[in-house]
């Protein structure tokens, strides 16, 4: 790839995961600044592979051309105004804009917009709720589960509410369904290439980059106490799937971190830890891509407009779902 996509990646992979991993951190500039002096988060130490030497030359530079592209990005709130009939034709009015009042939230008869409405309604999902409604939770996961009969997620997650309502029996037998399941799919993966699909010019790229960094996500809590108490590895490896497929691991494009790092703990906690690569194992390029970047702009000092994210776009476009 060009070499421009270095530094997208490099910034999208941080701010994804400083966003999902981090939730303390509000502001893109801070999450750049953790990037560049790794002892400003304690949490994103483990990232990187050695520490960065502050004196190098490509440092002041990275850093000077960060700000740059931040400065000159579209605010997301605009991006999402732009972009607001589309985005919620696939999810719902709730799923991206807290301003909305959940009383009046509507959400999409698409698998998405079912499965992510039945969480948010029974209060199964990080970040945003809906009104607390588990008997509408489990009409939508019905229905998702017989247009989707061969994804385990939400099986799993309609289980997990059964028990949390004291329906055991009813919690058996969904799980007793997972052996027909062939892959674990929360929806997250469409929902993220709608987003980036979205992007026309430069100027968006950091604002879906935002936009997609705020989704609401599942609650992993209670389905790895259940995948781990029910020593369910075959749901494990199906979470693992897309991670070790990912063309570009490095961006949440082809996987998501978050479910990767359940999947994983599964094994480890049953004592498996080297079945797979660990999540830091799957972020292992980002040295590579830190001293391709540093070799670069030691040769020609790129990356200091949003132009300079035009073949990346491209590239990104070609690799969507959409």
């Amino acid at each position: 790839m060009r070499n421009v996509l270095i530094l997208s990646i490099l910034l999208t992979t941080v701010y994804i995961l400083l966003h999902k991993h981090a939730p303390e951190v509000k502001s893109v500039r801070t999450k750049i600044a953790q990037l560049i002096h790794p002892r400003a988060a304690k949490s994103t130490a483990p990232m990187v592979a050695k520490p960065i030497d502050p004196n190098q030359k490509w440092l002041k530079d990275y850093e000077d051309c960060s700000k740059k592209l931040i400065a000159e990005s579209r605010p997301v709130n605009e991006f999402l105004a732009i972009n607001r009939h589309t985005l919620e034709n696939s999810v719902g009015s709730w799923y991206f804009d807290k301003s909305v009042d959940p009383k009046e939230a509507s959400y999409e008869s698409s698998n998405s917009g079912l499965f992510l409405a039945a969480l948010a309604e029974s209060h199964l999902l990080q970040d945003r709720e809906l009104p607390y409604d588990p008997e509408a939770a489990l009409k939508n996961l019905d229905q998702v589960i017989q247009k989707d009969p061969t994804n385990s997620a939400p099986i799993l997650f309609e289980a997990i509410l059964q028990k949390n309502l004291g329906n055991q029996e009813a919690a058996e037998n969904l799980l007793k369904r997972l052996k027909n399941t062939t892959h674990y799919d929360s929806y997250l993966k469409s929902i993220n290439h709608l987003i980036f699909s979205l992007v026309n010019q430069p100027r968006d790229y950091m604002a879906a980059v935002d936009l997609w960094a705020q989704a609401p996500v599942p609650d992993m809590t209670p389905l790895r106490r259940l995948l781990r108490e029910r020593k369910l590895t075959t749901i494990a490896a199906q979470m693992l799937s897309d991670g070790l497929k990912a063309s570009l691991p490095l961006t949440d494009l082809d996987w998501i971190p978050v479910e990767y790092g359940v999947g994983y703990a599964i094994f480890r906690d049953l004592g498996h830890p080297e079945a797979y690569p660990d999540t830091r194992e799957m972020y292992h390029q980002a040295q590579f891509l830190r001293d391709h970047l540093e070799q670069s702009m030691a040769k020609n000092g790129k990356y200091c407009t949003l132009d300079d994210l035009r073949p990346e776009i491209e590239e990104a476009r070609r690799h969507l779902r959409y």
